[in-house]
């Protein structure tokens, strides 16, 4: 019998015990936030945009190394969102220098740069960039790790920009 919330021409085949409802990271979200339904957090984010992704954000623990403000912008329309702007986000490659380079050269997408601000993609492996005027040593004092890679997200498709990362990384 199709469910009648939401019908979308086929049977549910599955759903959760409440035992695993109980243990998911939704139902710690919910009571993390005071939400005691899926409808209630349903209507929050819906309406209040910013608390939501904010609180997503943090209940994930992804970290900025510039923080972004606003986490959306809608000024474009609500077909345009630009999310978490002028975020920057550090990834760090598991290896060195040597890694970090093949994984910044194998990437298709996303432009090498040194100054990240424009509506492509960008990225720069920092230590690159200094290596001619500082030593490692210098360069550890300074915070620059080798296998530090700054990335600009851009207006590229998110599904496309996923798998040139996967690409990437199974090349180091």
């Amino acid at each position: 019998m199709p469910d009648p919330i939401f019908d979308f021409g086929g049977e549910i085949v599955w759903r959760p015990t409440p035992e695993i409802v109980a243990q998911s990271r939704l139902k710690q979200f919910m009571d993390q936030h005071g939400l005691a339904t899926f409808d209630e957090l349903l209507q929050r984010s819906t309406t209040d945009l910013d608390w939501f992704w904010n609180a997503v954000l943090h209940f994930l623990d992804i970290q900025f190394y510039e923080p972004y403000s606003p986490v959306v912008d809608l000024s474009q329309g609500i077909e345009w969102p630009q999310w978490c702007v002028g975020g920057v986000m550090n990834i760090v490659i598991r290896g060195g220098y040597d890694e970090t380079s093949r994984f910044v050269h194998a990437l298709k997408l996303p432009c090498q740069a040194v100054s990240l601000g424009g509506v492509e993609s960008l990225v720069v492996h920092a230590a690159a960039m200094w290596r001619g005027t500082m030593n490692d040593e210098q360069m550890r004092v300074a915070g620059i790790a080798p296998n530090a890679v700054r990335l600009s997200v851009g207006v590229e498709g998110v599904d496309d920009l996923r798998a040139d990362l996967a690409q990437a990384l199974a090349k180091i």
